[in-house]
C-alpha cells in the first residue's frame, strides 16, 4: 500500500498523541515539535518572495527527523494491527514455524502487509485503516497500491478481496527501491 503525499498529511497533533503514548518525555516532545512547526515558506510572485506563512500539519521531505518521525506515527497503526491479530480479528501470516506473526513494514512511505484474507477479517482490517487515516491525516493512494496473492488462492478469493479493499490485484508486485519484491519461494 502506497501513502499518498506521506509527509505532507502528518497532522502534528497525532504525532504528539502517539509521541506520548510511547512514552516520550513532554521536554522530548516541545524539542521535536519546535524543530516540526517552526518552518515558514513563501510563494515567488513574480519572482519576488511573497508573504510568509506557516503550515499546520506535515513534515518536511530532506529533513533528516521526517523519516524517523514517520516512523513513529506508522508504528501507531503497526500496533493496532497487532492488536486485532492478538484477539483474533485480523489473521496475520508467519514467515516461518516457530516465529511471530509478521503482517507490517514500512518502508519508505509503503506499508507492505502479510495477511491472511478472510472477508469479515478484512473488513475489520478495512476499519483499522480507515480510522488510521482519518486521525493521522494519511492517505493510501489506491493507483499506486497493489495486492499479491499466494498461487493456491482461488480466482473468485482474489477477486472479492480486491474489490473488498478497493485495490487492484497484481500477479508480480515489481520492484521496491530497485530491488525485486519478490525473491521466490
Amino acid at each position: 500500500m502506497d501513502m499518498s503525499k506521506a509527509f505532507d498529511r502528518v497532522e502534528w497533533d497525532f504525532l504528539v498523541g502517539v509521541m506520548k503514548k510511547l512514552g516520550f518525555s513532554d521536554f522530548w516532545i516541545n524539542m521535536v515539535m519546535a524543530c516540526v512547526s517552526t518552518v515558514s515558506f513563501s510563494v515567488l510572485v513574480n519572482g519576488k518572495p511573497g508573504q510568509p506563512f506557516q503550515p499546520t500539519r506535515g513534515l518536511r521531505q530532506g529533513d533528516p527527523l521526517s523519516p524517523y518521525l514517520f516512523l513513529i506515527i506508522s508504528e501507531a497503526l503497526s500496533r493496532n494491527i497487532m492488536k486485532c491479530i492478538e484477539s483474533g480479528e485480523i489473521k496475520g501470516i508467519r514467515i516461518a514455524r516457530g516465529r511471530p506473526y509478521s503482517i507490517t513494514s514500512f518502508l519508505h512511505r509503503r506499508l507492505v502487509l502479510l495477511l491472511k484474507g478472510r472477508s469479515t477479517k478484512l473488513l475489520r482490517f478495512r476499519e483499522l485503516l480507515h480510522d488510521y487515516c482519518l486521525a493521522s491525516g494519511q492517505s493510501i493512494n489506491y493507483d499506486k497500491s497493489c495486492m499479491y496473492f499466494s498461487q493456491n488462492t482461488p480466482a473468485t478469493t482474489m477477486s472479492s478481496i480486491s474489490s473488498l479493499l478497493g485495490i487492484k490485484e497484481v500477479s508480480n508486485p515489481g520492484t521496491h527501491l530497485g530491488l525485486p519484491t519478490i525473491w521466490g519461494r
